[in-house]
Formats: structure tokens, sequence, C-alpha cells
């Protein structure tokens, strides 16, 4: 059986519950993909190179689903957001405190 593909989209600042949250989902069947994995070299935000961004399309294109990890997210998640609404592809929004994306119309409207 094949494994699920999943693209975890959420903050790096919530890199930690991101991990946390992909523990309980059985490693038989999800494949995840994080892209705050992806090395940077401790590059500033504006110098890393388009390969990064390459890198997630890619995975997103792989994936079978995307989870939003709404609490603290960002741009790139909106973003992120937006690219699975727009290729039909599932997306889940995963919150536990934070009810920013409530007040964000194309966040809500991409779940």
């Amino acid at each position: 059986m094949n494994k699920i593909k999943v693209y975890f989209s959420g903050s790096v600042i919530n890199s930690i519950q991101n991990e946390q949250i992909i523990q309980k989902f059985p490693k038989d069947k999800f494949d995840f993909f994080l892209p705050h994995t992806i090395p940077i070299d401790n590059r500033p935000h504006n110098e890393i190179s388009r390969d990064v961004f390459e890198k997630c399309l890619q995975k997103m294109e792989e994936s079978d689903i995307g989870i939003l990890n709404l609490d603290s997210f960002g741009k790139d998640s909106s973003w992120e957001a937006g690219w699975y609404h727009a290729h039909n592809k599932p997306i889940i929004g995963y919150i536990s405190s934070d009810l920013t994306f409530l007040d964000d119309w194309m966040v809500k409207g991409s779940l």
C-alpha cells in the first residue's frame, strides 16, 4: 500500500510544534514533507535561492494532501493554501490556539 504524501505547511516559528503534530500520524501510512527541513545554510530570508521555492513546489505537486498549521502562519503558508485550492488538491487547516487566520479571507476560502 502506498503512503499518503503530505505537504505540511507551517511557519518556521512553529517547527517544533509541526514536528510534534506529524508524530501523531502512523509512519507506515503517511509520508510527510516539512519545508523548514530544507537546508538554507543560515542565510537571511531575502537571500534564499530559488531552489528552495522549486523544491517546495515539487513536493506540493507530488503530495496527495496539504496540512496548514494555522498557528502563526505567514505569507508563504497563505500562498501554499491558495496553490492547493487552485490545483483542486485537499488542504486541511490545523489550529491549536491562534484564531488570527479568521481575519484572512483568502486562507479561510482555501480550506
